[in-house]
């Protein structure tokens, strides 16, 4: 039998990242923005499916007139950071055919506590920062074929 890998992305400054195989969660972690790109150009083709938690399907991020002008500003330059990020990974994945699934921050729901990830995702390994269970959790519903399209069945009858 062929293993099937997935590899779950959460970009920003510290790049999350979980890799599946054959349905179970085998590493998390994260590294700079830099880092992790160059180690995906390098390692990427070795996924069969690439989930990205990408901050451009989400429509409303947040609320300029909560902000101050100078909070304002500094947020907008992150987020377009960050979708400059998402587009890199696009880009590099179209260029490969590489098979690409993107996501809302939204998708996979609220965020979970380190506890909650490991009863969620039966993880034991090392610890992982926020970035690393939201790759892990992206990457959580392609993790093997048939999980992904009982995943898809439970969306269309509103479950999670």
């Amino acid at each position: 039998m062929r293993s099937h890998a997935v590899l779950g992305i959460d970009p920003g400054k510290n790049t999350g990242y979980a890799v599946y195989r054959n349905r179970e969660l085998i590493e998390i972690g994260s590294m700079t923005d830099y880092k992790f790109y160059e180690w995906f150009r390098e390692h990427g083709e070795q996924f069969d499916i690439i989930a990205l938690e990408d901050s451009r399907k989400q429509k409303h991020v947040w609320s300029a007139s909560k902000a101050s002008g100078a909070a304002a500003v500094k947020i907008g330059r992150d987020l377009g950071k960050l979708d400059h990020q998402c587009h890199m990974i696009q880009s590099l994945c179209y260029e490969r055919d590489w098979d690409l699934r993107l996501h809302s921050p939204l998708s996979t729901g609220t965020k979970l506590n380190e506890k909650e990830f490991r009863e969620v995702t039966g993880w034991e390994g090392p610890r992982g920062n926020q970035h690393a269970r939201d790759a892990a959790m992206v990457a959580r519903m392609h993790r093997h074929p048939e999980a992904e399209r009982r995943e898809e069945e439970r969306k269309k009858l509103g479950l999670r």
